[in-house]
């Protein structure tokens, strides 16, 4: 009977420590992800903080009053009806021309290492230019 006794009492207080081990490790790793958080915010707000102070310290040209600027006419679309319609080449000849040396730059840095771009002009050298005049 005194087996019993000491073997429960063993048991009882293995599962004591088990459990006070259990709630050091479960407080521990929520310190840890509450710590983890905090930094990483801490962290944000300092970056963001340095990225402020250097906005407002920056300093920009500023506009004169008397000069205004040349209005750019630029657009960052291509558009091909100047390839498709006769009507739009005969009516601007040198916004074609224009568009025709664009083109063949575009053409030549997007295909330029590609393999079958490199085989059409090995079996035609004058591929881009017929291309174009059409």
């Amino acid at each position: 009977m005194n087996v019993l006794i000491f073997v429960m009492t063993m048991l009882m207080l293995l599962a004591l420590m088990t459990y006070g081990r259990l709630e050091t490790y479960r407080s521990s790793q929520i310190f840890q992800v509450l710590f983890e958080n905090y930094m990483e915010e801490d962290e944000r707000g300092y970056i963001n903080m340095i990225a402020l102070k250097k906005y407002n310290d920056a300093k920009g040209s500023k506009k004169e009053s008397g000069a205004t600027r040349p209005k750019v006419l630029a657009s960052p679309r291509i558009s091909i009806s100047l390839l498709l319609k006769k009507e739009d080449k005969e009516k601007a000849p040198l916004e074609v021309a224009s568009f025709y040396a664009l083109f063949k730059n575009l053409m030549i840095s997007l295909y330029d290492e590609q393999p079958f771009y490199k085989k059409i002009l090995e079996e035609r050298p004058h591929f881009l230019k017929k291309s174009l005049q059409r």
